[in-house]
């Protein structure tokens, strides 16, 4: 018998906006957070699940506007995190509404879909201009193909407003001229046989790991992290593979890798 499971949206955190987007525009990514229970209501067990999303024209029937890969998603106390996208420019237009659908370990669609409107995506994304614009995105033109931890390098810059408050080297290394809370975001495709790992470093230590890829085959790795670094400070993202790579390459034009930072506050 296939299990149940019944979405319970928890939060819709902050969506990051991608190089070239004005402000009041919708994005073309969104990180998606929610809770997944048994038929009883109760959590599903913790493990790395395997899950597609689906964007849809209607709450029920309709086309499918747009598909995810599949993910292996980490599931902690009913609780993941995920990001979505990159979507076409006109997935979410100012007068239309999109249907969420998700699929888990190869269970039926569930019922009902997520209904996402359109409307809060654009309030949401001059809110977040507002109170913390995304000052530094880009990524790595190398992929990181040695064996163990890869630094990902900065040389590939799609903007750069962070002058007085980073100091940014094409190596990867951020420092800190402005102390204060910084948001850091970052995926990567990662291929690795049985480990594939995503770390943030903060003055050449580990201040948060992710383990993501236990699998033989292409999986996204991703991290999204607030924290208090004081002036003077480092930091970087590496990720780890035991197989081919720890990383694949962002060129500009696709989205294979990526890195965001963005200054919260002081």
């Amino acid at each position: 018998m296939k299990k149940s499971f019944i979405p319970r949206l928890l939060l819709m955190a902050a969506i990051i906006l991608i190089s070239g987007l004005a402000v009041a525009q919708v994005p073309n990514s969104m990180n998606y957070q929610g809770r997944l229970t048994d038929g009883a209501g109760n959590p599903v067990a913790d493990g790395d699940y395997s899950i597609f999303f689906k964007i849809y024209n209607a709450g029920e029937g309709g086309g499918i506007l747009w598909t995810s890969d599949r993910m292996m998603v980490r599931i902690v106390d009913g609780l993941f995190s995920v990001r979505l996208g990159p979507f076409q420019d006109n997935l979410f237009s100012a007068d239309s509404s999109r249907w969420l659908g998700i699929t888990v370990s190869g269970d039926d669609e569930i019922s009902p879909r997520t209904q996402l409107i359109t409307a809060p995506y654009a309030f949401h994304a001059k809110s977040a201009e507002l109170s913390s614009p995304i000052m530094w995105s880009g990524g790595c033109s190398s992929h990181g193909q040695s064996m163990g931890w890869n630094r990902y390098c900065t040389d590939v810059v799609d903007f750069n407003t962070a002058s007085g408050y980073l100091s940014i080297a094409t190596s990867g290394i951020f420092t800190v001229e402005t102390a204060g809370f910084y948001r850091i975001n970052a995926w990567a495709a990662n291929e690795s046989n049985t480990g594939g790992l995503v770390r943030i470093m903060k003055n050449g230590g580990n201040i948060h790991e992710n383990v993501q890829n236990t699998q033989s085959e292409w999986h996204t790795l991703s991290v999204d992290l607030t924290w208090y670094f004081a002036d003077g400070d480092t930091f970087e993202v590496d990720y780890y593979t035991d197989g081919t790579y720890a990383y694949y390459s962002y060129d500009g034009n696709c989205c294979y890798s990526r890195l965001q930072v963005s200054y919260v506050g002081p």
